[in-house]
């Protein structure tokens, strides 16, 4: 008779094995609100209220996924940070999602330009917003496996040699 083997992981190895989420936003409140849903369903959620933190705080962590507000702070704002990340050979690599209750085109396309997967507008349902992590979590994880899948079939490394 064959019998299942159950292993116990501690709280600090499930924390390692899930997901890390940075969340950028001014409000403190709403920040809050998202990051505790991201905890509910088993994320392990970073928060910052400042750019700059943010922007260290992806540096020094590496999270899977940012989720950036567009006003952030008068100064710097979600859209620099976004592509401040983008720019960085250490976060480049990073999957960025915009959640803003600023809706401006101009925005849009400027997440776009600077590599965002999505923009979600506020009021958004927390379930909405772990849905579009998961999902960029998944794109990530299968460029990962792929490399070559993201790369232009002229970059160098996919040209092939008779």
């Amino acid at each position: 008779m064959a019998t299942a083997i159950r292993t116990r992981r501690s709280g600090l190895e499930r924390r390692h094995e899930a997901a890390h989420v940075l969340l950028v936003d001014g409000s403190e409140d709403s920040l809050e609100m998202y990051a505790e849903w991201c905890r509910h369903v088993g994320l392990v959620a970073l928060t910052a209220t400042e750019p700059a933190v943010a922007l260290m705080h992806a540096r020094d962590h590496q999270p899977q996924v940012v989720v950036s507000d567009v006003r952030i702070r008068r100064g710097f704002d979600g859209l620099e940070l976004l592509e401040q990340l983008r720019c960085d050979p250490l976060t480049a690599d990073i999957p960025r999602l915009v959640l803003t209750g600023f809706i401006s085109a101009a925005a849009r396309e400027l997440a776009e330009l600077s590599g965002c997967q999505s923009f979600l507008l506020k009021p958004c349902a927390p379930e909405r917003l772990v849905d579009e992590i998961a999902s960029a979590l998944r794109r990530s994880r299968a460029t990962a496996r792929f490399p070559l899948a993201t790369r232009s079939p002229h970059s160098p490394d996919r040209i092939r040699h008779a």
